[in-house]
């Protein structure tokens, strides 16, 4: 858990030494609302657990992204190579994300044309990291979360349709990019979570 009952969020030195101290099997690092110079003065210390704790599957929760307005594109494209190139580095198997944030009501009532770009732009972003993961011989999942009601009413992913869309559009694209198809499913999945589903 990385946010606080008075709002502030918890560091990433807190979140390490709370993994260190559980001693757990699997640890999820959260590095939403975080500067780039927070993330930046933690990696030495995030290798340091990885290195001490190779036995723990380490995956990243990322930034859900946003969708530029204009050109239909996803912002901050470079942040989430950066986030995705950082699990690699702690050889972590997961990176969870959020579908991109746009008003459900708003996403159904534009063209089935629009729908598809962003849809389409936002399964790219992560495909092209898979495939260069892929051509590393470093295989990287990731995994889309379905998105909260609460504080985000009418979110488009909330529902298990609306993530299947996500994942087959990311094996086409897989497809299209020359990755095997059993190569694809593997790195493509779901993060189920239940406090967001109620």
């Amino acid at each position: 858990c990385t946010k606080l009952k008075d709002g502030s969020v918890v560091s990433i030195e807190d979140q390490i030494e709370s993994a260190d101290r559980l001693e757990l099997p699997a640890v999820q690092f959260d590095l939403r609302n975080r500067t780039e110079e927070e993330i930046e003065s933690s990696i030495e210390a995030l290798v340091e657990f990885c290195k001490t704790h190779p036995e723990v599957a380490i995956s990243i929760h990322g930034d859900t992204p946003k969708i530029n307005e204009k050109d239909l594109s996803i912002k901050d494209t470079e942040i989430i190579a950066g986030r995705i190139e950082l699990l690699q580095k702690l050889t972590g198997e997961i990176y969870t994300v959020h579908p991109p944030r746009i008003n459900s009501k708003m996403l159904s009532e534009l063209p089935a044309e629009t729908q598809n770009a962003i849809i389409t732009n936002y399964c790219s972003v992560f495909a092209e990291a898979i495939k260069k993961a892929v051509e590393r011989e470093n295989v990287i999942k990731i995994s889309f979360e379905n998105m909260p009601v609460k504080g985000e009413e009418g979110s488009w992913g909330q529902t298990p349709e609306e993530i299947l869309t996500l994942i087959r559009k990311t094996e086409e694209i897989l497809s299209a990019l020359g990755i095997e198809k059993e190569i694809a499913r593997g790195c493509v999945g779901i993060t189920l979570d239940i406090n967001h589903a109620l």
